[in-house]
């Protein structure tokens, strides 16, 4: 059995998702998506989505990914990814992915770029 546990934090000009361990069901979409909502619609047009301490992704992962950034974009906004490992990257680059999600290896850098 594999275990996946996400945080979300307010920070001072995004929303951050931390997820750990392997994102392979859809069993908590829902209320990812519900606490992403819930962060745009108080203000947050940027979500960045903390993957350092993600194993394992599959397409159900990038699924989610891909309606997270949907919703931020929606609301003129932008979703960055952090620190994927590189099974991760393979994947997002196999799909083609990386040319709808800004990519950082860290967040000290994406949050530099937010800075710009």
């Amino acid at each position: 059995m594999y275990s996946f546990h996400y945080t979300i934090k307010e920070k001072k000009h995004y929303g951050l998702l931390i997820f750990k361990g392997r994102l392979m069901d859809h069993s908590l979409h829902e209320e990812i998506k519900k606490k992403a909502d819930e962060l745009i619609s108080g203000g947050f047009k940027t979500l960045i989505a903390d993957l350092t301490e993600l194993e394992y992704m599959n397409s159900m992962g990038l699924n989610l990914l891909i309606q997270l950034q949907t919703k931020v974009r929606i609301a003129e906004g932008q979703m960055i990814l952090v620190g994927p490992n590189s099974k991760i990257s393979e994947l997002i680059q196999l799909t083609k992915l990386n040319s709808l999600f800004k990519i950082f290896p860290s967040l000290k850098e994406a949050e530099e770029f937010l800075e710009k």
